[in-house]
């Protein structure tokens, strides 16, 4: 479970940037960890 939030979508420079905060679990267990602040900035082709 989390939220994504696009805060920049820029067609002109081909870049999408964004913050996310998720919970996720270990694939071979049930420990979860929380993701909180997270922030990404990704070059479109």
């Amino acid at each position: 479970m989390g939220n994504v939030t696009i805060t920049r979508f820029d067609t002109v420079a081909h870049v999408v940037s964004g913050t996310f905060d998720l919970i996720v679990r270990e694939e071979s267990g049930t420990e979860t960890h929380q993701l909180t602040d997270g922030r990404f900035d990704l070059t479109l082709e």
